[in-house]
């Protein structure tokens, strides 16, 4: 998200607590979740019919995520999540 915010794209942000962007939840099961902020906006979905114009912007948010993230180096992303390594392909 942070090469997208560089590069002028609204994303929304990840809250740090204490320098952590994870907190446990104390619960019955515990769950670790990661808090963003809220992106103001209507859902794509809300939006009946799709209009030309619609469809347009998505495109052209399509196009500059993708430019956004050329220059992106994924390394270490996901590292020990058992999904980059490949561990969970068959």
């Amino acid at each position: 998200m942070c090469q997208l915010h560089s590069q002028g794209l609204p994303v929304p942000e990840v809250l740090y607590r204490d320098g952590c962007s994870t907190y446990t939840l104390p619960s019955p099961v515990p769950a670790l979740v990661r808090i963003l902020t809220y992106l103001e906006g209507d859902l794509i979905k809300n939006e009946a019919p799709k209009s030309p114009a619609l469809l347009r912007r998505i495109g052209a948010l399509c196009g500059s995520v993708a430019v956004a993230l050329e220059s992106f180096d994924a390394k270490g992303v996901g590292a020990g999540d058992g999904l980059s390594d490949g561990s969970l392909t068959g």
